[in-house]
């Protein structure tokens, strides 16, 4: 059975012209094979305002062909939203190109925030925002995943007619004030519908394994 190793990293680019050196650093992520080969790798495209202090703009979305696996696609975080929540809402930048590339199967490495609601009231509080990311750590969050969903909203009216399989992998824990969702999913787009294969709860640390049909 082939497989695969998918890991989010900082890149480094260094360009020289004319005797100068100028370096470029990429929120990025690459596809690694058994071998230890790095198959592909993807450079973040729309930027957070965290990513803006040290990383610059990809040259653009990632889709492609793997001989077992098929037409893949890549993703990071900010790029389901509209590029700098500036663009119209419903421009699905990120789910239209995957659609026009007909990725089957798209891969997702994300740092995505739990509800504001949570971490703005609690926010003065460490205690207390361990204590419900505590009480909740299995649950997942349902709002997040729904908003994954809608923002691949694209994606999910063509699957009446073609199947796809989205794995998001995100972040848990908190951080410097910042408390990440977790939640997990692996959900398949078929015949109109999201259906969820398997999910992490917000605070869960595992290995999510599912058999995609």
């Amino acid at each position: 059975m082939e497989q695969g190793t998918f890991i989010q990293h900082s890149r480094r680019s260094d360009l020289i012209t004319n005797y100068t050196v100028k370096v470029k650093r990429y929120n990025s992520i690459c596809l690694i094979s058994p071998q230890g080969d790095i198959v592909k790798s993807y450079q973040k495209t729309f930027l957070y305002e965290a990513d803006e202090h040290w990383a610059e703009e990809g040259p653009g979305f990632c889709s492609f062909n793997h001989p077992s696996f098929g037409q893949i696609g890549f993703g990071i975080c900010m790029d389901l939203n509209p590029y700098r929540f500036t663009a119209p809402f419903d421009a699905f930048e990120f789910a239209n190109h995957h659609l026009e590339h007909k990725s089957k199967l798209i891969l997702c490495s994300m740092a995505w925030l739990l509800e504001k609601d949570v971490t703005t009231e609690w926010s003065h509080d460490e205690g207390k925002l361990a204590e419900i990311y505590g009480s909740q750590d299995r649950k997942p969050s349902i709002e997040t995943i729904n908003y994954w969903c809608h923002r691949l909203l694209p994606l999910l009216e063509a699957s009446a007619n073609q199947d796809y399989t989205i794995v998001i992998a995100n972040r848990t824990g908190y951080e410097k004030g910042s408390l990440f969702c977790g939640s997990s999913v692996i959900i398949r787009f078929e015949n109109g519908r999201p259906i969820v294969q398997g999910w992490l709860g917000r605070g869960e640390e595992s290995v999510l394994i599912c058999e995609i049909p």
